[in-house]
C-alpha cells in the first residue's frame, strides 16, 4: 500500500521573555494520510511542538536572535515534525509516511528569488 499525503504547517509567533533569554516558538504540524486512489484520508496526525531557545543576551544581539528564528528554528521544528510522523506510521504497521521537505522563505524575501530572473531565457 502506498500512501499519499497532505500537509499543513502552523508556525505561531515566538514569545520573546522580556528579558530577552529565553524563545518559545509553537508550532502545529497536520498530515492527511490518504492510500493510493483515494481522495478521503484514512488517517489525521497532529503534533504539537514548542522549541524554547534559552540564551546569554551578552553574546547574542536582537538581531542575531530574530535571524536565527527566521531561519533556524524553524527549520529544527520541522526537521523534529518529519521523524515524528515516519516513526508514528512505521509504530502503526503502515509504511513509514516520509514527509516533504520544506522550503521556508523568510518574511519580505518571498519575491527576492524572483528579481533578477531572466524571464526569455530557454
Amino acid at each position: 500500500m502506498k500512501l499519499r499525503d497532505e500537509v499543513a504547517l502552523e508556525i505561531n509567533e515566538p514569545l520573546i521573555s522580556e528579558d530577552h533569554t529565553e524563545v518559545t516558538i509553537p508550532a502545529t504540524l497536520t498530515v492527511w494520510a490518504k492510500g493510493e486512489g483515494k481522495e478521503e484520508p484514512f488517517m489525521e496526525i497532529s503534533m504539537h511542538q514548542h522549541l524554547t531557545i534559552t540564551i546569554n543576551p551578552e553574546h547574542f544581539s536582537e538581531e542575531i536572535l530574530q535571524a536565527y528564528i527566521v531561519r533556524n528554528a524553524v527549520l529544527n521544528l520541522v526537521s523534529v515534525f518529519r521523524e515524528h510522523v515516519k516513526y508514528a506510521t512505521f509504530q502503526m504497521g503502515l509504511p513509514p509516511l516520509i514527509l516533504p521537505a520544506f522550503k521556508i522563505t523568510p518574511p519580505g524575501k518571498e519575491n527576492e528569488s524572483q528579481e533578477g530572473a531572466d524571464t526569455d531565457a530557454p
